[in-house]
């Protein structure tokens, strides 16, 4: 028995265009922007995320990871959602930017989720007596609306942020 295969230089051509396309794509970015502005004590947001984040350096402000642990929350969806569309963009042509766009929504969500339900630890009762709350990282709720993300073409340069 013999096989035949044809229309290969079709196939290689249509692989290039999928491997450049995939290659050249553009990254989706999630957290908080330069662009987010200042707390009204004229400190950055993303300061101020960057601190929550990681902690203070002088070990007064405990680490609380909302960025990194909501994406890490995020993961199994984020697979679903290229598992989901990923084929339309083979099939049919769509635009990767389209599927950044909900995954970033999809992160975004995830992590003003999270912020909402409480990241330990807990706040000091002098904090809880200042801020009237005992939920860490929501005061204002200035830091949980500044969470955003950026789609980044492949190559350019990004606003800073964290």
């Amino acid at each position: 028995m013999s096989v035949k295969v044809s229309g290969g230089t079709k196939i290689a051509s249509r692989v290039a265009e999928l491997k450049r396309k995939f290659r050249d794509a553009p990254t989706v970015l999630v957290g908080v922007p330069k662009s987010a502005g200042n707390y009204e004590d004229g400190v950055h947001t993303a300061t101020v995320a960057a601190v929550q984040e990681f902690g203070s350096s002088d070990g007064r402000i405990p680490e609380r990871s909302f960025l990194r642990a909501g994406i890490a929350d995020s993961e199994q969806g984020i697979r679903k959602i290229y598992e989901n569309m990923l084929p339309d963009v083979i099939e049919n042509d769509t635009d990767i930017s389209y599927i950044q766009s909900i995954v970033g929504e999809f992160v975004v969500g995830t992590i003003v989720e999270k912020i909402s339900s409480g990241i330990g630890p807990a706040n000091a009762p002098s904090t809880i007596n200042k801020k009237g709350s005992s939920t860490p990282l929501i005061d204002t709720g200035h830091l949980r609306q500044s969470i955003t993300y950026v789609i980044a073409p492949s190559g350019e340069d990004i606003e800073e942020g964290l």
